[in-house]
C-alpha cells in the first residue's frame, strides 16, 4: 500500500510542565479513545505520574459522543479530569455547562501556542487526517482517488461508516469529493447510492475500521482515521482531497477539591502524542 496524503497532518502535542509536588494520593484521570490515542496519551500521563509522584488512571471512550455522554451522566459529581474530544462534541459540552474554563494564569506555557488554538473551555491539541485505507492483496487495481470506491471490481469488498461515524464527516466528504459541501450534501448522496453495491459490511467506531481491514473481512476501509490505521498498515489519502478534523483536549467540570486538573497544562516540557 502507499501512502499519499493531500493534506498535512500536524503533530499532536500536549504542554506539560513545571508543577509543584503532590502528594501520592493525587489522581488524575483522563478519558481518551483507544489506539494511538491511547497510546499517546499514556506517553504523556506516565511521564508525568514519574515525574510529579502522582497517579494517572485512564479511561477509554468507545466513541466520542459516548464519552461526552460519560461527562454529562458524572455531572453532579465528576471523576474525569482531562478528556480528549472533537470540537463539535465540545462546543456541545460547553453549552451544557461540563466544562471549566481554561485557567491561563495557572498554565501559562498555553501563551506558546497560536491564540487560535486555546479556547475558553479547551486547546487544540492536534488534527486528525481522514482518508480511505486498502489492501494491496486484495484489492484488484491501485485506488487512487474517492471515485474509485465505486469502481465494480470492489463489489462485495468495501466497508463504510455508519451515519454517526465521526459525526457524519463521511457524508461531508462524499459530498466535497463529488461537487458539494457541508451546505450541499446532496452529492455525497449520490456518491453513496453509486458504491452501495460494493458495500459489503458498516464499522460505527475507529477500531472496527481497523479490525475489518486487519482481518480480511474487506479489502477497502472507505473513510476512517489514517493515523489509526497507519500505526499497524498503511493509509491512503487521495489527491481529490480529505477532511481533516481537529479534536482537543478540553477539562472537565471537577470538585472544588481536584487540583491536577486545573493544573495539567503548565508551563514547560512539550511531549508528542502520536509519532
Amino acid at each position: 500500500m502507499r501512502t499519499n496524503y493531500s493534506i498535512p497532518a500536524v503533530l499532536a502535542t500536549i504542554v506539560i510542565g513545571m508543577m509543584p509536588a503532590f502528594a501520592a494520593a493525587e489522581t488524575l484521570v483522563i478519558q481518551t479513545w483507544s489506539g494511538v490515542w491511547e497510546t499517546g496519551a499514556r506517553a504523556v500521563g506516565d511521564s508525568f505520574a514519574k515525574k510529579y509522584n502522582v497517579e494517572v488512571k485512564y479511561e477509554l471512550q468507545q466513541n466520542t459522543r459516548l464519552g461526552i455522554a460519560k461527562l454529562r451522566a458524572q455531572a453532579a459529581s465528576p471523576t474525569i479530569d482531562i478528556a480528549f474530544s472533537t470540537n463539535d462534541a465540545l462546543e456541545q459540552a460547553a453549552s451544557e455547562s461540563l466544562l471549566v474554563p481554561v485557567d491561563l494564569k495557572a498554565a501559562p506555557g498555553l501563551s506558546a501556542l497560536p491564540q487560535k488554538f486555546v479556547h475558553k473551555n479547551y486547546v487544540e491539541v492536534m488534527n486528525i487526517l481522514f482518508g480511505f485505507v486498502y489492501r494491496k492483496d486484495m484489492a484488484a487495481f491501485e485506488l487512487t482517488k474517492w471515485e474509485d470506491l465505486a469502481d465494480p471490481r470492489l463489489k462485495g469488498k468495501l466497508g463504510v461508516p455508519t451515519a454517526q461515524f465521526a459525526g457524519g464527516r463521511w457524508l461531508i466528504m462524499a459530498a466535497l469529493a463529488n461537487g458539494g459541501s457541508e451546505n450541499n450534501i446532496e452529492p455525497g448522496f449520490a456518491f453513496l447510492k453509486r458504491i452501495k453495491p460494493n458495500v459489503l459490511s458498516f464499522y460505527s467506531t475507529d477500531g472496527e475500521s481497523v479490525k475489518v481491514i486487519q482481518s480480511g473481512e474487506v479489502a477497502v476501509a472507505g473513510f476512517g482515521i489514517l493515523a489509526d490505521c497507519r500505526q499497524r498498515g498503511h493509509g491512503q489519502s487521495p489527491q481529490c482531497g480529505a477532511v481533516a478534523q481537529v479534536p482537543r483536549a478540553h477539562r472537565a467540570t471537577r470538585s472544588t477539591g481536584r487540583v491536577l486538573c486545573r493544573d495539567q497544562l503548565h508551563a514547560g516540557q512539550s511531549k508528542s502524542l502520536t509519532a
